[in-house]
């Protein structure tokens, strides 16, 4: 049985007193669902989706990249909940999969900004236009966090993965 989480705050490692060594119980790993295969990777589980969270800094592209070796991209923020689950899971500023192209801002799988939760004054694309990514940043009011910044600016990231319901 899988079990679905809300929150990432109800997830926990297993309590080895009760763990067994009976081979006939334990399950092999292609047999666990994807978000369990997942979580016990490092990632974290969030209402339908598992996040990677970079200890590492990169630029935007690179921190791409990397989710996309993950079988992931850069996350897509697409609720209050999704936005204050992010804050409270990162430390400092991290890369989100939001560009500016062609002067609409856009998410990495193209569809256009319809919510943002954007810091005073911004989105400001200082320095002649070129801010073009956005980071989210560490504030007092997470639903005002996101800077437009250079994409060539080093940053940790989080990697979004969504996970297809299954019944069983």
């Amino acid at each position: 049985m899988v079990e679905i989480y809300e929150s990432a705050d109800a997830v926990s490692a297993p309590d080895p007193s009760t763990e067994t060594n009976n081979a006939s119980t334990k399950r092999n790993p292609a047999e666990l669902h994807p978000a369990d295969r997942c979580v016990s990777k490092g990632w974290r589980y969030f209402s339908h989706s598992v996040y990677y969270i970079s200890t590492a800094k990169k630029s935007w592209s690179g921190s791409r990249q990397d989710c996309t070796d993950r079988g992931a991209d850069l996350v897509i923020i697409n609720s209050e909940e999704e936005q204050e689950f992010i804050l409270r899971s990162v430390n400092g500023n991290v890369w989100i999969g939001l560009t500016n192209t062609e002067g609409v801002w856009k998410w990495v799988d193209g569809t256009a900004l319809s919510t943002g939760y954007w810091t005073r004054g911004q989105p400001s694309r200082s320095y002649n236009g070129e801010e073009d990514c956005v980071v989210s940043t560490e504030v007092h009011d997470s639903l005002k966090s996101w800077d437009d910044v250079f994409c060539s600016n080093a940053y940790s990231w989080v990697c979004e993965k969504r996970i297809p319901l299954t019944s069983q």
